[in-house]
C-alpha cells in the first residue's frame, strides 16, 4: 500500500493532492448517482427512491464530515508549534465522550469510561485535544460491532498524561502502525470494512498530540483488543496507574 507522507515529512504535495482529490470526489460521485437515482424513481419506485435517499443523505453528512477534517488538517499542520496554552485533559475527555455518544446513540451504552474528576492539567490546545480524543475514539466505533465494548481511560504514566483507548475491531496489523498517522492512509482492513472513510482521524489526533509536545502510538491491549495511546506532554506527578 502507498504511503501518503505528512506535510512535515517529506512535500510530496503530488500524492497529497492525489490523496485529497479521491477522498473528496469519490463521496461526491456517489451523491450524483444516488440523487439521479430518486430522480428516475420517485414516480415509479418510491420506496426504492427512499433507498437512494438515505444513502445520498449518509454521503452528504460523510463529504461533509471529510471536508471539515480536511480543512482542520490543513489548518493544524500549517501551524505545529508548541501551543503555550494549558487545558483539562479531564474535562476535554468528558466534552470528547459526549460528542462521540451523541453521534453513535447506539454504541454509547457500550463505552465504558474512567476519567479523573479532578483537573488534570496538560500543555496544549483545549479544542485540538477534544478533537483527537474524539477521532480515535469514533475510529474505535466504527470498525468494532456491537456488542463488544470500548474503554475510554484517562491517567499518567511516569511523567504523562495519557488517554488509551481500547477497542475490540479490526486492529491494526504491526507493518500498518507506523503509516496510520498519514492523512489519507487506510488499511486493507479498514477500506474492506468502511468504503466511505477518508483516513484522516488518527492524522488528526497525531497533530493534536504533537501540537501538546506528545504523540499517538498504536499497539495490542488485552487479548483481542488495539490499544491507541495519546500521550500528552509531563503530569503534575509520577505515579503509574498502567
Amino acid at each position: 500500500m502507498h504511503v501518503i507522507p505528512t506535510s512535515r515529512d517529506l512535500p510530496d504535495l503530488n500524492g497529497f493532492a492525489a490523496a485529497a482529490e479521491h477522498a473528496l470526489t469519490s463521496p461526491a460521485a456517489t451523491i450524483a448517482a444516488c440523487a439521479e437515482a430518486v430522480r428516475t424513481l420517485i414516480d415509479r419506485d418510491p420506496d426504492k427512491a427512499k433507498q437512494f435517499l438515505a444513502h445520498l443523505e449518509d454521503a452528504s453528512y460523510g463529504l461533509a464530515r471529510t471536508i471539515k477534517k480536511f480543512l482542520l488538517y490543513l489548518e493544524w499542520s500549517s501551524r505545529m508549534s508548541r501551543d503555550p496554552a494549558r487545558a483539562d485533559l479531564a474535562v476535554e475527555g468528558r466534552r470528547a465522550l459526549e460528542a462521540v455518544s451523541s453521534r453513535f446513540p447506539s454504541r454509547s451504552a457500550g463505552i465504558r469510561a474512567s476519567i479523573p474528576e479532578h483537573p488534570v492539567s496538560v500543555q496544549g490546545p483545549g479544542d485540538r485535544i477534544r478533537i483527537g480524543i474524539e477521532e480515535i475514539l469514533e475510529n474505535a466505533i466504527l470498525y468494532s460491532d456491537p456488542p463488544s465494548e470500548v474503554a475510554l481511560r484517562i491517567g499518567e504514566a511516569g511523567l504523562e498524561q495519557v488517554v488509551e483507548i481500547c477497542d475490540e475491531g479490526i486492529g491494526v496489523a504491526p507493518e500498518d502502525r507506523a503509516h496510520v498517522v498519514a492523512p489519507f492512509y487506510r488499511t486493507s482492513a479498514a477500506r474492506t470494512r468502511l468504503r466511505s472513510g477518508a483516513g484522516l482521524g488518527l492524522a488528526l489526533a497525531d497533530l493534536a498530540a504533537r501540537s501538546a509536545g506528545g504523540r499517538v502510538e498504536i499497539g495490542d491491549g488485552p487479548p483481542g483488543r488495539t490499544r491507541v495511546l495519546l500521550i500528552l506532554g509531563s503530569a503534575q506527578t509520577d505515579a503509574d496507574i498502567w
